[in-house]
């Protein structure tokens, strides 16, 4: 085994040490799940600041009056100007919901793996104390697969179909709809 997967040589855990080690897991899950919601508010936060502070003006002298004048005819100047932004403000958007996703697909994760182990330390405590107050995912994960508790590509199949997932294709509608309405 690795080297910080450590093994005590006393066979049976006490009462208080299991209390204890599930009191961490379950404070470790219950932060997961608070970072997710976290999240969630993080995201909504900026991208109603980005819509708030993006440019909306057309005036001459602006940024984009100058670009539609590189770019565009007199006559689709405004045609070429609401594209510009439009394009501009969704991949700015995109970028934002997608970093944000990814770090709410992390927690979720690590949640399910901090789950998993939750279930199998109930399990397995009373009769040895290898890796008694194990708090890395990783290690977990390895630990739990050498066992067959864990299957890797299920695990990442229901973090990227999950419901909670399903906040971020939300945000990505309603930011197209208001990026329609301002631009």
């Amino acid at each position: 085994m690795e080297k910080n997967i450590k093994e005590i040589e006393s066979p049976s855990c006490t009462f208080q040490e299991r209390s204890k080690e599930i009191d961490l897991v379950q404070s470790s899950i219950n932060r997961m799940a608070k970072s997710q919601l976290q999240m969630k508010i993080f995201c909504v936060c900026i991208i109603a600041l980005i819509i708030f502070l993006f440019p909306k003006s057309n005036e001459v002298g602006s940024t984009t009056h100058l670009i539609c004048s590189l770019f565009a005819k007199s006559n689709e100047c405004t045609i070429f100007v609401f594209l510009f932004k439009l394009i501009i403000l969704l991949f700015i958007l995109t970028l934002v919901i997608e970093s944000l996703r990814t770090l709410d697909r992390n927690f979720l994760r690590t949640e399910k793996i901090y789950r998993i182990w939750y279930n199998y330390i109930i399990e397995i405590r009373d009769t040895n104390r290898e890796n008694l107050y194990l708090m890395d995912p990783i290690t977990m994960q390895e630990i739990l697969k050498m066992h067959n508790r864990i299957d890797i590509t299920k695990l990442k199949k229901s973090t990227n179909q999950s419901w909670a997932l399903a906040f971020y294709r939300r945000m990505y509608c309603i930011s197209l709809l208001i990026c329609l309405l301002i631009v």
